[in-house]
């Protein structure tokens, strides 16, 4: 496997390259602005031009400290987080509230949490991230979250690059990197496989149709784990389920389930929701 010292220098260059790119596209906007009369559609540019200048100097200071961060040689080491949890529901809901856009709580059909996902950010971040995913029709910008039990218990902090590439990385909480996750496309079937890579080989596989939202989640030795539908909901569901974006998970193997598969789920979440 590939040292992440060396992901992590490649990342940085792509972040500099975007932000200065959407750094660039705010100046030429700026100046068109100064050009024009004041009218409706100049507020929409100003806003739209507020949300490039956010996107690129957070992809910018990104890109530096992923560039100094790769100067220190560090492999991926292995991954000795406990398991989630004994057994868990035959199936569950991974939602994000509406009013809680940076958060996502993996539900049982009664509503009770079982474990959560929340981004490091400021408000004023939040603000920003929310004008950003509205007018780009997603998100560019790199994020940062901490995955934790139902209890509070930390156990993983991921890292998610920005910019128009599809990478993240997950850490122990306060420890090393255990692995890092990939968006590929499978040239024989044409649809979009999410990879998960541990250090010691381990390996999460989500494979499906991404305008659908349906994927089938395998361990290295091709033995399904789960089913994820995106926006699935069924009969005795809460119906508040239905204003949540998110994936019913239909668990095929629900006992002892790994901590790295709860956190593999989270960053698909986060990609299309947070």
């Amino acid at each position: 496997m590939e040292p992440v010292h060396t992901m992590i220098h490649a990342d940085g260059r792509k972040q500099l390259i975007t932000g200065s790119l959407f750094l660039a596209l705010a100046a030429a906007f700026t100046i068109g602005l100064l050009m024009v009369e004041i009218s409706l559609n100049s507020l929409y540019m100003i806003i739209f031009t507020a949300a490039m200048v956010f996107s690129g100097t957070s992809l910018i200071r990104t890109g530096f400290h992923d560039l100094e961060k790769s100067k220190t040689p560090n492999p991926f080491s292995s991954d000795e987080t406990e398991k989630w949890t004994e057994s868990l529901p035959p199936r569950m809901y991974l939602g994000t509230k509406l009013s809680k856009q940076f958060e996502a709580d993996l539900y049982d059909l009664d509503g009770l949490s079982h474990g959560r996902a929340i981004e490091k950010a400021t408000k004023l971040d939040h603000w920003f991230a929310r004008i950003e995913s509205i007018l780009l029709s997603g998100s560019v910008r790199p994020a940062q979250y901490i995955v934790q039990q139902v209890d509070g218990t930390p156990l993983y902090q991921i890292e998610r690059k920005g910019g128009f590439t599809w990478r993240s990385y997950v850490k122990r909480y306060e420890g090393d990197y255990v692995a890092y996750t990939v968006r590929e496309k499978n040239k024989t079937t044409g649809q979009t496989v999410f990879r998960y890579k541990g250090g010691t080989d381990s390996e999460w596989r989500a494979e499906g149709d991404s305008v659908i939202g349906h994927f089938t989640v395998q361990d290295q030795n091709g033995e399904t784990w789960a089913v994820i539908k995106r926006g699935a909901l069924m009969k005795d569901a809460p119906e508040h389920f239905g204003q949540m974006p998110g994936f019913l998970i239909e668990w095929k193997k629900k006992d002892e389930i790994p901590s790295s598969l709860i956190a593999f789920l989270f960053i698909i979440q986060s990609r299309d929701f947070m």
